[in-house]
């Protein structure tokens, strides 16, 4: 075994854990600290990666070389400053921040102490997503003319965590959930968002500033068009992408099938994806490849696949959809 990288996870939530997951199986990496305020729960997950347990971040930065985000938005920006200025590696679960002002400040922080920071755009890597980007790189499907992306299911409210329903701590849909859509309507559009319309619903009572549900039109540059649809409060779950082409069309069925079909051919096809899980070892299979493709970047001084200036692109272009929606206008983008 070569190099081992030493990582600290903050936060020990769901994400926490598919990470945690991927993480002791990279050859490489070796989980030194898990670090949550609720240090049961730090415990638990410290226990099976054979780390120790701390209540605060900051009780992790002296023994590790990299540590991962998995907190909630509101905390992102001032823990990847202070990882930074530690000199440690920054993965960072999206979206990167809650505001452009703090992702600007996590950018300039990471370029300044000369560590690498990924932001967790891990829809990237599923495999319906990933296969449908080989098939627009290919030029199998000629010029993108139409990407979408829906995402629905019925949330049951109380059940979340407090700072989930606070817009003013997650976001709302679009930056907690929403977020990976968007994301992958750049990845597959391939080009800079020039404008968007979008329309929110605020459907929690008791949270009036939780955005649940959203719609939003994008305008990408050389006349690609992309939508987005999802929410929280649907009673029928849906989860698909696709892509529209001039000389053809691709359409995920579930997280396992593509369908794509040409203009100059009769007949559809499937193409059968790679597993996005391992049962065996309970290891989502993307986390496992962004984190690898992270560690991978460390080891080798290479560029991120997805780095703080990508992350910051999404955020700006959701938060453009926030924005539209409050002026009840399309709102025009630079960079997105």
């Amino acid at each position: 075994m070569g190099e081992v990288l030493r990582v600290g996870i903050i936060g020990a939530g769901s994400m926490a854990q598919a990470h945690a997951a991927a993480l002791a199986a990279i050859e490489e990496v070796r989980v030194t600290a898990v670090a949550d305020p609720e240090l049961e729960r730090a415990r638990a997950l410290a226990e099976r990666l054979g780390a120790r347990a701390v209540p605060e971040q900051a009780d992790v930065l002296d023994d590790v070389d990299a540590v991962w985000l998995c907190t909630p938005p509101f905390l992102h920006c001032a823990q990847a400053l202070a990882a930074a200025a530690a000199g440690k590696h920054v993965f960072c679960e999206k979206p990167m921040a809650l505001t452009l002002d703090e992702a600007d400040r996590m950018i300039a922080a990471a370029r300044q102490a000369g560590v690498k920071l990924m932001i967790g755009q891990v829809l990237r890597y599923y495999p319906p997503i990933a296969a449908l980007r080989t098939l627009v790189e290919s030029g199998e499907l000629g010029e993108v003319v139409y990407c979408f992306s829906r995402r629905f299911a019925a949330a049951r409210f109380e059940a979340m965590a407090p700072w989930r329903r606070k817009g003013t701590m997650g976001g709302g849909f679009v930056l907690e959930w929403g977020i990976h859509e968007v994301d992958a309507l750049r990845f597959l559009a391939q080009r800079p968002a020039g404008q968007v319309y979008g329309r929110l619903a605020f459907l929690d009572r008791e949270n009036p500033d939780f955005a649940t549900d959203a719609h939003a039109i994008i305008s990408f540059a050389g006349g690609i068009t992309a939508t987005f649809d999802g929410g929280l409060t649907s009673a029928i779950r849906e989860w698909t992408w696709g892509v529209q082409g001039t000389r053809g069309a691709a359409r995920a069925e579930g997280m396992q099938r593509l369908r794509v079909a040409r203009l100059d051919e009769r007949n559809e096809r499937v193409l059968e994806l790679a597993p996005l899980t391992d049962p065996e070892r309970k290891i989502n299979l993307a986390v496992l490849q962004e984190n690898r493709a992270f560690i991978e970047a460390i080891l080798r001084d290479a560029p991120v696949p997805v780095p703080g200036e990508e992350g910051r692109a999404t955020l700006a272009l959701c938060l453009a959809i926030h924005r539209s929606h409050a002026v009840g206008q399309a709102i025009a983008l630079q960079g997105a």
